[in-house]
């Protein structure tokens, strides 16, 4: 940002700025007012849970801000013939002591066509412990 105010203001001076930053985005692309606060929120949801729940976040923040610009985008969006994409990360979560997960996923090509699935079970330590 070339804007001097960046540089000498406070810390509110400074998001509020970039809160209504309008800059011409490349087609395509969200604006840096849409973008920023789910950039700020996201980072700071990360540091949250790093410090307070000493979890390490093995996703992608620039990914996960992404994803949630477009699903933001969609919503307020006018409605249009072409749906937008959205995508959902899933990972796997630790289960209670003394119990296991199940994970399984499939796919299909056509209505009917070619299917398949598989599946796994991992104990609360992440160990695999049985598939499909």
């Amino acid at each position: 940002m070339s804007d001097y105010r960046f540089w000498t203001s406070n810390l509110t001076n400074c998001l509020n700025l970039n809160g209504r930053l309008n800059t011409n985005q490349p087609a395509g692309k969200p604006p840096w007012k849409i973008l920023f606060p789910f950039a700020i929120w996201n980072i700071w949801k990360y540091r949250n849970d790093f410090v307070f729940k000493r979890k390490m976040q093995n996703l992608n923040l620039v990914t996960d801000i992404q994803n949630q610009v477009v699903e933001f985008m969609c919503c307020v969006s006018p409605p249009r013939k072409l749906s937008c994409r959205i995508i959902k990360r899933v990972c796997w979560e630790k289960p209670s002591p003394g119990w296991a997960n199940l994970n399984t996923d499939g796919a299909a090509i056509g209505n009917p066509g070619l299917a398949g699935c598989g599946g796994l079970t991992k104990d609360e330590n992440g160990a695999w412990l049985a598939g499909f």
